[in-house]
């Protein structure tokens, strides 16, 4: 191919895509304002503050305030949004196939009222801005789906498509809202449901938890609210029955059978609905109001069922408010004795009282995973009755969570309140326990409320306050490589041996190592482990026969590098064998088949002579 042709193409290219980057939106630009041109009705639908709709039907006039659409009469109440949308889209997406001008008008020697315009057959009239329009529907065009209409400040007549009519309310109905609740249900900062054997009123904090204040304080359920007031907001009214409450006692909203006020913020009023008496003779539907609306309505029956569910739901069944991560203090006092567990600045939970040692993780976390996985089985809500058992009241058990270390040990529960005084989240949460139950439940009771929940007994399986069983089970942990002598001493007998170089000979002349011995010394001293904890700084060593121990064990450690370790064993039982580190603080034991493998000679006995074989001469 020649340059000459490449060029010629090239040029093509370039012509054609400046043709369809600015012929075509030229076009389309021109089509659009053609198709703008021939709009019967020129206005932003979303720029509409009020509407006023005159037909057959009646007369209806509405308001929009906030986004918000309302009826202003015949009666007042909350408007379909959507219905109100589909008349105004209508309105504004009208096209006009024809136009008839004042002058042709004179021409043909007609006038308004031959196109039924006098009286029209429907009027619309509307405010967008400052600016207002009344449109006038006459009778149908020629064509069957056509019909006149014409603006009132106007003389021409146009002719355009009957989708408007289809578009208009045939009843009031067809505008009302048939929503409960207007707005949307993650606005919602407080709920109030007052029933006849019910009562809850709950508010919504800055940090998006649910408090209920009535009847008693208690943390909100957060997920099953929320699902509520979808669920409310969904709800649907049934039938619209009067445009009147004037005889409110004859549909029982004197005394409601169900009462539910939402508020969106404090600066409005509440939004109420108002159940009264069931409005037929099974029972299927019941009368409703919204306060504030003149209509009167029903609601099916399975709406006021479930309204009047039990409100308990509400409450969070959680004990522990307080995400794990978060809690770095924990505190158990069981009748004088108290223990503390603190996680430190490397994130190692260590016992901190009654004195400080590494606290055992697995013992931590198990502690932890029992009170946050616990539920609420059953809420007792005050005033309690003298022959309910439930050990409260002098109970000297009780549990501490904290997020951050209180300040000495006598601290009490933590709120924080926002603006409108309801609590928030807690920082931390004292728990008083009581009796156990006969089902195995416990009874329990935060120390900010007086209401008592049961919960499952599994939570004392975790909660002690023996600092032994916070405990790591290692009780030796010695380098192989830093060993250089392993010596047993029972009663005044003594044996050992130490290390030259890589292996371990006697220190005494004509005993031999026994090799598979010491390795299995060595890889038990490297990480030994307690079967149990006995006692801590004990005062009586003699009752578990460690005051004057039979047999040690020492560990010889190269010089310079650490002192040596000594294991002192005591007296033994069936089992298990008393044992110390010497210089520790508590006293453990270990099965006896670990301390017989501890203790097993390190040396060969020395081989007998042959009584055989001559002495060899000198």
């Amino acid at each position: 191919m020649s340059g000459r042709t490449t060029l010629i193409l090239l040029c093509a290219v370039i012509a054609l895509g400046l043709y369809i980057q600015f012929g075509e939106r030229y076009r389309d630009t021109v089509e659009e304002r053609r198709a703008a041109a021939r709009l019967a009705v020129r206005f932003d639908p979303e720029s509409v503050s009020s509407l006023r709709i005159d037909t057959p039907a009646g007369l209806f006039t509405l308001e929009r305030t906030n986004d918000l659409w309302r009826i202003t009469s015949p009666s007042t109440g909350l408007a379909d949004a959507n219905a109100v949308m589909r008349i105004l889209d209508t309105l504004a997406s009208l096209h006009r196939s024809a136009i008839i001008t004042a002058e042709e008008q004179k021409e043909l020697q007609l006038d308004p009222a031959q196109y039924g315009f006098q009286p029209p057959r429907a009027q619309i009239s509307l405010t967008a801005g400052t600016e207002s329009t009344t449109i006038l529907i006459g009778r149908d065009a020629p064509g069957g789906d056509q019909l006149y209409i014409k603006q009132s400040d106007s003389a021409d007549i146009l002719v355009t498509r009957r989708d408007l009519l289809a578009a208009l309310p045939a009843s009031l109905l067809d505008l009302r809202d048939r929503r409960l609740f207007s707005s949307q249900p993650g606005r919602v900062k407080r709920i109030e449901i007052e029933a006849r054997d019910r009562l809850l009123h709950a508010s919504r904090t800055d940090e998006d938890q649910w408090i209920s204040d009535r009847p008693t304080a208690v943390r909100g359920a957060n997920a099953t609210i929320r699902q509520w007031l979808d669920r409310l907001y969904e709800s649907r009214i049934a039938d619209f029955i009067a445009d009147s409450v004037a005889a409110a006692s004859l549909y029982g909203f004197d005394e409601p059978l169900v009462q539910v006020s939402l508020s969106i913020d404090t600066k409005s009023p509440p939004q109420t609905l108002k159940i009264g008496r069931p409005a037929d003779v099974n029972n299927t539907a019941y009368f409703a109001l919204l306060v504030g609306q003149e209509a009167v309505f029903t609601v099916n029956q399975d709406v006021v069922d479930w309204l009047r569910t039990d409100t308990a739901r509400f409450r969070d069944n959680r004990v522990m408010p307080i995400p794990v991560m978060n809690i770095t203090f924990i505190q158990m006092t069981d009748g004088d004795m108290s223990l503390h567990l603190q996680l430190n600045t490397q994130n190692v939970w260590e016992v901190v009282a009654p004195k400080r040692f590494a606290a055992n993780d697995r013992k931590v976390q198990e502690l932890l995973g029992a009170w946050s996985g616990a539920r609420v089985e059953a809420f007792y809500d005050p005033p309690l009755l003298p022959d309910q058992p439930h050990g409260i009241t002098n109970s000297q058990r009780s549990i501490l969570f904290s997020r951050t270390p209180p300040v000495g040990t006598g601290a009490t529960a933590t709120t924080v309140t926002n603006g409108t005084g309801a609590a928030t989240i807690e920082q931390e949460l004292i728990m008083v326990i009581g009796l156990t139950n006969q089902t195995g439940n416990v009874y329990a009771s935060s120390a900010r409320d007086n209401t008592i929940v049961e919960i499952s007994g599994d939570v004392l399986d975790a909660f002690s306050v023996n600092p032994l069983d916070y405990r790591e089970p290692g009780v030796l942990a010695v380098d192989a490589a830093g060993i250089r002598r392993l010596t047993q001493r029972i009663g005044t007998t003594e044996r050992s041996v130490e290390r030259t170089n890589v292996l371990f000979r006697a220190t005494v002349a004509n005993e031999t190592p026994d090799t598979e011995v010491i390795d299995t010394i060595i890889a038990l001293v490297s990480r030994l482990g307690a079967l149990r904890f006995i006692e801590e700084d004990s005062r009586n060593l003699s009752a578990y026969g460690l005051d004057q121990p039979a047999r040690q064990l020492v560990i010889g450690l190269n010089t310079g590098t650490a002192i040596n370790k000594v294991l002192l064993f005591g007296s033994a039982t069936e089992s298990e064998t008393y044992t110390m580190v010497q210089g520790g603080d508590v006293v453990f034991t270990l099965s006896n088949d670990v301390v017989e493998a501890l203790m097993r000679p390190v040396v060969l006995a020395p081989a007998l002579p042959d009584p055989t074989v001559p002495p060899e001469s000198p």
